[in-house]
């Protein structure tokens, strides 16, 4: 028996997508302005910088590189991003793997190099700034590449929003930071899906400081703020995730709790039997 559809429409079935970014590097520099952190994806802030934004991007193939896998069968449909940050190496990596992934039901939207520049540089920034400040609750994106990312959102409109990032320090624990930590908005389906997430990866993990916790995802009232999943729960009510790692940990068990973790939060959407 097919698996309820999600209350979100979807673009045409589509497999594999890309196209050029390359104006993504012409973007304005940001004002040089920092901000206090204290919650996820929270390393150092920069302020925005409002640059043009280009047109024409209603069709997410115009501009990002996108992978794009539909089961054919009915169900919840998820976008998950990596490479916002480009020195964040494990996110894009266990990306790049989900992009191979083929859903039981529903959907899968994957965006493994969000931010080309910062990659290429392998730098937190790009030369507009820190991309995930530019996602505002309740006004416009402040970049173009920001405004592009959005864009391929409200076209997709998925039911689930997952954004992998990593930190240089633990959540609750020491060095000071936010790794080993997946954020949400405290909802009960995102509680539950989370808490899947998390005890898959922690039955790998020995040491015990290394083990995942949940927190939540800062609202738009508490730094930081302009968060691509705050936006995503805040104004369009998807279910949104941050992953985040420790770095200091090898990559490639980074990568692989990242997938982990994933693989949770899709099984408790019934993305996966």
């Amino acid at each position: 028996m097919p698996k309820p559809r999600g209350r979100r429409s979807f673009l045409a079935a589509m497999t594999t997508v890309s196209a050029s970014a390359a104006w993504i590097g012409q973007a304005s520099a940001a004002e040089n302005r920092s901000g206090k952190l204290a919650n996820a994806c929270s390393r150092r802030d920069m302020g925005d910088q409002t640059s043009p934004v280009p047109t024409g991007t209603s069709d997410i193939t115009d501009i990002l590189d996108v992978a794009i896998t539909d089961s054919k069968n009915e169900g919840r449909t998820a976008f998950i991003a990596g490479g916002i940050h480009g020195d964040e190496r494990a996110g894009i990596t266990a990306a790049k793997n989900i992009t191979e992934w083929t859903p039981d039901y529903g959907r899968l939207v994957v965006l493994p190099e969000a931010n080309p520049e910062a990659i290429e540089r392998n730098s937190r920034e790009n030369s507009s700034g820190n991309l995930n400040r530019k996602f505002p609750v309740g006004s416009e994106p402040r970049s173009a590449l920001a405004r592009s990312i959005w864009d391929a959102v409200t076209a997709v409109d998925p039911d689930l929003l997952i954004t992998l990032h990593e930190s240089k320090g633990i959540n609750s624990g020491t060095p000071a930071g936010v790794g080993q930590g997946v954020f949400h908005r405290g909802r009960p389906d995102t509680h539950n899906a989370t808490q899947m997430g998390i005890r898959r990866a922690n039955k790998t993990i020995g040491k015990k400081r290394l083990r995942f916790s949940h927190g939540r995802i800062s609202g738009p009232n508490h730094p930081p703020t302009g968060l691509l999943s705050e936006k995503a729960d805040y104004d369009a009510g998807i279910s949104s995730f941050i992953i985040e790692t420790y770095e200091g940990v090898n990559e490639n068990t980074r990568v692989q709790w990242q997938k982990t973790i994933t693989r949770g939060i899709l099984d408790h959407y019934d993305i996966y039997e």
